[in-house]
């Protein structure tokens, strides 16, 4: 009886697939060329590709044109703001450069003692000091502006 049930089954082949079966006949689904598999057929905008050409509707080329545009001038008023921010910090620091050339003839003209060269040193430090945390704290501005800018364009991630 064993030998009976195993010859029925061994004989029994699996159901064949119909055609269309095997092919893969499901939304979004065909079989690769080369390999027979199931590939899925990519959708919406990876379907169209980035940058591939226009699209079948001439409205959304045009809605999609648009949106570069604007994109395009959002950027560019980004980048309107950071070089002007960029100019200032440049003046500032050229106001440094100049204000450290003033100190180095102060030292040479009044630095004759100790006691002068050590008040000079006080002074020289607390006046460079302070030009670090201007310098800081325009630069902590302008990042706050510049992201504040962003925002407002759409432009963070």
């Amino acid at each position: 009886a064993r030998t009976a049930a195993r010859e029925h089954t061994q004989s029994e082949s699996p159901p064949q697939q119909s055609e269309a079966t095997s092919r893969m006949e499901l939304p979004g689904v065909v079989a690769d060329a080369e390999t027979g598999l199931p590939v899925a057929v990519p959708r919406g905008r990876a379907a169209r590709g980035r940058g591939s050409g226009p699209s079948q509707e001439p409205e959304e080329d045009a809605h999609l044109a648009e949106l570069a545009r604007d994109k395009e001038a959002r950027r560019k008023l980004l980048l309107d703001v950071q070089r002007r921010q960029h100019a200032y910090l440049h003046e500032i620091v050229e106001e440094e450069v100049e204000a450290e050339k003033r100190r180095e003839v102060q030292w040479q003209l009044e630095g004759k003692t100790p006691a002068a060269r050590k008040c000079l040193k006080h002074r020289f430090h607390r006046e460079r000091a302070q030009a670090k945390e201007r310098i800081q704290r325009i630069k902590d501005e302008h990042e706050l502006v510049l992201a504040a800018k962003m925002a407002q364009c759409n432009l963070l991630r």
